[in-house]
């Protein structure tokens, strides 16, 4: 017979994975505020068409819209 680390792992069992780097963490966290930004870039550019067509409606004498800006 050969001869055995008994230090070795069993084949079965598997090491558990390397937890994320630095850089990884990094860049997870610049995403998400990305993201962020994204997104409360879009519902602004969204509040404001809706401001500009409720002030062009209005101007032609259509019935006037009431928005409620939500925090």
């Amino acid at each position: 017979m050969g001869i055995v680390d008994p230090d070795a792992l069993p084949n079965s069992e598997r090491p558990s994975p390397a937890p994320p780097s630095i850089v990884t963490a990094a860049a997870l966290i610049v995403r998400f505020f990305l993201d962020c930004l994204t997104r409360r870039m879009v519902a602004s550019s969204l509040l404001v068409n809706a401001l500009v067509v409720a002030s062009l409606r209005s101007a032609k004498g259509a019935r006037k819209i009431n928005l409620r800006v939500i925090k």
